[in-house]
């Protein structure tokens, strides 16, 4: 867990972390519409998940899907896949650079998954996940997607994350 301590509060980062390598086919060639429907079903499975549950829906955060962008770019250019990068980039960079002042976030991340419902299946298959995906406190999601090389193999890195937005 990561904290983030201001003068106010202390907010949690919940964080999780799945590294499943399958064939990430559909979005190996992967344009901007494609993404943006990969990315639109994520979310739709995500609702569905936390509708079933009893979480409520999330909003799409056009802020929020800067940030998972601008992360999922970040583990692209600088070769990782992790919640910190190897600068020591926290998950809160991403929220803060994006103009997100969240009273609390989460992040997902997935690597190499070719179709969504995959993702989300495995996200709610792990515990760590699962607790990020169906927080109750949630009320925002963005999703980021990008294509490039890791551990000499083409990738595709999805970054979910969640907040809601501070005061």
């Amino acid at each position: 867990m990561f904290l983030l301590k201001s003068k106010k509060r202390i907010f949690p980062l919940i964080a999780a972390l799945i590294i499943a390598f399958q064939p990430a086919l559909v979005l190996a060639q992967a344009d901007d519409v494609v993404k943006d429907s990969f990315s639109q079903e994520i979310i739709s499975l995500t609702n569905e998940s936390r509708f079933a549950s009893g979480a409520g829906i999330l909003k799409k955060s056009d802020i929020l899907t800067r940030a998972a962008q601008m992360k999922a770019e970040d583990m692209v250019a600088h070769g990782y896949f992790a919640h910190t990068s190897p600068q020591g980039v926290s998950p809160w960079h991403w929220f803060y650079k994006a103009g997100y002042k969240p009273s609390l976030a989460g992040e997902n991340l997935a690597l190499a998954y070719s179709e969504s419902a995959a993702i989300v299946d495995a996200w709610l298959a792990s515990p760590s996940h699962k607790k990020n995906l169906l927080n109750k406190e949630f009320t925002e999601i963005g999703i980021g997607i990008a294509k490039g090389e890791y551990q000499g193999k083409e990738m595709v890195f999805v970054v979910q994350v969640f907040g809601v937005q501070g005061k």
